[in-house]
């Protein structure tokens, strides 16, 4: 077991699931099947560097009792995309949600609940994050399913659970922006400032999402203590949820597992917020799992874990099979590395593989880089560029839609060469730039193949878009997330 700072880097049935995960292991024995609760907690935006620090107790508890407690890998760096991999268990080029107007969940791909409920589990979801909802297919495979505005609801149902096959997803908004003070958490900050904002805006710090804008450091500080803040607020929120199963009687018995989406920036590669880069702190997340009193079955990932293996680790757990392509569980080890993905950005896609202690970046070009488009994006989220814009700034975005969609998302454009950049990962946090190795490039390159298929051009509307209510519209905006019209969020929707 992998504990502590050290470590903090369908089945027709449970009958022929069984059977199936017998042949799979080569085993006498078949593997336990868990008919207890499952309890999966979802906490946006948080970085794995936060766990283990003292900031956040409740979570720091859970890690100590633990069966595998440390850091896993993101499959992107926000979130439409991760969420995507943990529900079906796929990559995001796969699972094709990698771009905002491809937010819902394919029809044709069995998420999570659906396959828990059709292996007897009853399920309920508490969700915030306003991509998370029934509009994106989020509500399917759930009996019971709504936000988490009331924790007396939330800490209710888990109070509740009578120890049979219930799964309960519950994901808490904190610490995404807007950054929030919360006052009573001012003592676990190490030096905490005394003139802290009520809030600070996802708009007040999109201007510095632009690398070439030095961020600014007064803001800098202020927003990661707020941004610390939020995290133990979240702490909190899951804490009541833990105390909560705990009171159930029935907090042994469950299948715990908590993890994050993706993390949060504050200048580390001259970026902010998520979703612009692949940089370590976007996507090393916190992953904590405790098995059921009595599992006879050990957690043993390997030296790298991508946290969407969550997905094919629970249904195991709950007896079945998952699909051919599902990723591996942790109950076997892997030394595939992780594989994390983002597309149409500023002309460029970016894929990351990250093995023990290195990671490798893979740009490829689809179109030149837009001077103005980080102008753009901030005009489209209603900021002011920092000078007039020559042209609208969604005939910007459509422009770089139009050269996306005619160019095979790893290879890039015909006689644009991939760019390739390699860095080492100390356990302290420090990432230092490396020399390229041409067999690190290779493996990443069949990695992405393995998980995706072939290196085909796609188009962002090939499937039907949901049609968003106003109100979803804005809580989005609120959220940081460019939108331009009631239906179609922008490009660069993160």
């Amino acid at each position: 077991m992998r504990k502590g700072p050290d470590a903090i880097r369908v089945s027709a049935g449970i009958a022929a699931g069984i059977a199936a995960a017998a042949l799979w292991t080569g085993c006498a024995q078949p593997p336990p099947v868990h008919r207890g609760p499952i309890v999966l907690i979802t906490i946006d935006a948080l970085r794995a560097d936060l766990v283990g620090t003292g900031l956040m107790p409740h979570l720091d508890r859970l890690a100590a009792d633990a069966d595998w407690a440390g850091a896993a890998i993101s499959s992107s760096s926000w979130t439409v995309p991760s969420m995507a991999s943990l529900f079906t268990g796929r990559q995001p080029w796969r699972h094709g949600g990698w771009h905002s107007r491809r937010a819902r969940l394919r029809d044709d791909l069995p998420t999570l609940p659906e396959i828990l409920r059709d292996l007897g589990f009853r399920n309920a979801a508490f969700r915030s994050n306003s991509w998370l909802t029934q509009t994106f297919g989020y509500a399917r495979g759930f009996e019971r399913f709504g936000p988490v505005t009331r924790m007396e609801r939330v800490t209710a149902i888990l109070g509740a659970l009578d120890g049979g096959p219930q799964f309960v997803w519950l994901h808490v908004l904190p610490p995404h922006a807007p950054y929030r003070l919360h006052p009573a958490y001012l003592d676990r900050l190490t030096t905490p400032r005394d003139d802290l904002p009520e809030r600070i805006t996802p708009l007040q710090m999109r201007q510095f999402a632009d690398p070439a804008v030095p961020l600014d450091v007064d803001l800098r500080e202020r927003a990661w203590q707020l941004y610390q803040l939020n995290a133990a607020h979240a702490d909190a929120q899951a804490g009541a949820m833990l105390e909560a199963l705990r009171a159930s009687g029935h907090f042994d018995d469950a299948l715990i597992a908590v993890t994050s989406d993706h993390g949060e920036e504050f200048g580390e590669n001259g970026q902010v917020l998520h979703g612009s880069s692949l940089h370590r702190v976007l996507i090393e997340v916190p992953l904590i799992v405790k098995l059921p009193a009595g599992w006879t079955r050990s957690i043993d990932p390997g030296p790298v874990v991508a946290n969407y293996r969550l997905f094919s680790t629970l249904v195991e757990a709950a007896g079945g099979t998952p699909a051919p392509g599902s990723p591996p569980s942790l109950f076997e080890p892997s030394d595939a590395g992780a594989l994390s993905e983002l597309y149409l950005g500023n002309g460029a896609n970016q894929m990351s593989l990250v093995e023990e202690g290195r990671q490798m970046v893979w740009k490829s070009r689809f179109a030149p880089t837009e001077d103005r488009y980080y102008d753009a994006m901030l005009a489209l989220a209603d900021g002011e560029p920092s000078a007039p814009l020559a042209e609208a700034p969604e005939a910007l975005v459509a422009r770089l839609e139009r050269q996306f969609e005619t160019a095979p998302p790893l290879m890039g454009a015909s006689g644009a060469a991939p760019q390739l950049e390699s860095f080492a990962w100390s356990p302290e946090g420090r990432v230092e730039p490396v020399p390229v190795e041409d067999d690190f490039a290779r493996r990443l390159q069949g990695r992405w193949l393995a998980a995706n298929g072939a290196d085909r051009a796609a188009r962002i509307a090939e499937r039907g878009e949901p049609v968003l209510a106003p109100e979803e519209l804005e809580r989005l905006k609120a959220l940081g997330y460019v939108v331009t019209s009631p239906k179609q969020p922008a490009a660069d929707g993160r």
